[in-house]
């Protein structure tokens, strides 16, 4: 069924999936402990590496959570923590594979992670 309706639109599944992504709005949803609205909000988690006797540490800004309005407890989703994560795993992979030097600090917006980059055509000759 998901290939009809991406090809009823006129496109791909990934397009599909870009248009949804782009349209979804969170629900708020009740904390658990005292049953009031939360909110969405945007922290910082902090992901250390070591290499060579050194440290480097990603920082993922942006990443959304649920705050509760009334007694301000944070509530993060663990496959979406699990998932930054991985990506951030995989960002300082492909710092060490590059042979730059590595900082000792680097930041990565949550944001510029969902970013679909479209592959690179190479030219037929």
């Amino acid at each position: 069924m998901f290939d009809l309706k991406a090809g009823f639109l006129g496109g791909s599944t990934a397009v599909l999936i870009r248009k949804a992504v782009e349209a979804y709005q969170p629900k708020m949803q009740k904390n658990v402990c005292c049953g009031e609205e939360m909110t969405v909000i945007h922290n910082t988690e902090s992901f250390p590496y070591n290499y060579d006797d050194k440290e480097c540490t990603i920082h993922v800004t942006g990443i959304p959570m649920w705050e509760c309005k009334k007694c301000g407890e944070v509530e993060e989703d663990v496959s979406l923590m699990a998932a930054v994560e991985k990506s951030a795993d995989q960002a300082f992979e492909a710092l060490l594979k590059s042979g730059d030097q590595i900082p000792d600090e680097m930041s990565i917006n949550f944001n510029d992670m969902l970013e679909v980059k479209e592959p690179e055509q190479v030219a037929s000759g």
